[in-house]
């Protein structure tokens, strides 16, 4: 019987060790894989270079009087070459789109290649989780018209950020319409056999990339909100500033300074007088929407149109902030992986109980005045729909 038990021991370690070697090796040739390239071009820098001239493009790249690139091969102008660029910020530049097609022209150079400026494609403050871009279908359409050749990106993450759209998109390139692929910065180039076995790695890592900003970003909203200070989610009738001294706590260069939410005096007459109206003068919501047009009262600061609406109306009316209740959370974004569009769904109720926060010193209407208007709401909404009832034959 102990016999028995050691050898299932040992039967057990020796399939562990099995795993953890064929784990070591699957990273051992991806790491090969990624980095051959870049270890090869290494050991170029020591074979000779013949003397050089400044190149006008890519900041200087070196390139000799005959029209050779750095590593030694001609150049052929006649290879139609292009690039896709992208970035996703507002907060990035369009110094981020020269630097990548910078270096992928430096790229092209090294392989022989001339990047036209006309097959230079690029998208400005777009998020790579979105599957239709001005920039990415241009050049995919000018790949399905062979007008390129060989395409360079600077990385993987450039394509897209869901793998679910970033490898279709490659084999769509590569085996569709006769792409040559190649990143700078991943070592991925189609004319090797491996090739998909990296992009599919690389694939998943970018797309992890963009959950885990999520997550963190969710974390950091949780923790300031936790903490009273401002996550720019108030509504008319608010504003917020900035907290003295709090961005010394903060990470970053030029960190900002917490905020705190406030009553803007200017936009909370006018929600007081919006409940007034309906609830003592039993105007209608129709009525009040009317008025503040007449009267141009200012609307919300993420308002989209210029007009009050009865719809405005109606969610101010039944908005709990005006009695110092601040819920936060009841709804989240959920995107398609497919075509990268956002939807919101509805966070389940226990969850967002522990994101409402009291805050009595933020309250712009009584309780008697708030739960009347809800009650006329109510009213008003149930004759509408008796009305309709009536109206309606059989």
């Amino acid at each position: 019987m102990f016999a028995r038990v050691k050898r299932g021991q040992w039967m057990q370690l020796l399939a562990a060790f099995w795993k953890v070697a064929a784990g070591l090796c699957c990273v051992t040739l991806i790491s090969f894989g990624i980095w051959r390239q870049t270890i090869a071009e290494r050991w170029k820098a020591f074979d000779f270079v013949p003397p050089v001239v400044l190149s006008s493009r890519c900041g200087g790249q070196r390139r000799d009087s005959k029209g050779r690139s750095p590593n030694g091969q001609p150049i052929d102008p006649s290879v139609p070459c292009g690039s896709y660029s992208r970035y996703s910020s507002d907060l990035q530049s369009e110094e981020s789109i020269v630097d990548q097609q910078r270096k992928c022209g430096e790229k092209a150079e090294q392989n022989g290649h001339r990047l036209s400026t006309e097959l230079e494609f690029y998208d400005e403050a777009v998020s790579g989780t979105k599957r239709h871009r001005v920039g990415l279908d241009a050049m995919l359409a000018a790949a399905e018209a062979r007008r390129i050749n060989v395409l360079y990106f600077f990385s993987l993450s450039r394509l897209s950020r869901e793998s679910v759209i970033t490898l279709p998109l490659l084999k769509d390139l590569v085996y569709n319409y006769g792409v040559r692929i190649i990143s700078v910065t991943e070592g991925i180039d189609s004319n090797d056999t491996a090739w998909e076995l990296i992009a599919h790695i690389m694939s998943i890592v970018h797309e992890q990339y963009v959950k885990d900003l999520a997550a963190n970003v969710f974390r950091g909203q949780e923790g300031a909100l936790l903490a009273g200070f401002s996550l720019g989610d108030y509504c008319f009738g608010f504003t917020s500033e900035p907290l003295p001294g709090s961005e010394k706590g903060r990470r970053g260069r030029n960190a900002k300074p917490r905020k705190l939410y406030v009553i803007d005096p200017e936009t909370a007459a006018w929600v007081a007088r919006i409940f007034r109206w309906f609830v003592q003068e039993r105007r209608s919501i129709n009525w009040i929407a009317r008025e503040l047009n007449r009267l141009a009262a200012p609307k919300d600061h993420r308002a989209k149109t210029s007009r009050w609406q009865h719809t405005y109306v109606a969610a101010l009316l039944r908005r709990e902030k005006y009695i110092g209740i601040w819920p936060w959370g009841q709804r989240k974004n959920c995107r398609d992986p497919l075509t990268g569009k956002i939807t919101q769904r509805d966070r389940p109720e226990e969850e967002c109980k522990k994101w409402i926060r009291q805050f009595p010193h933020l309250r712009i209407v009584d309780d008697e005045t708030f739960y009347a208007a809800q009650r006329s709401r109510r009213r008003a909404s149930s004759n509408v729909y008796n009305s309709l009832i009536e109206m309606t034959p059989g």
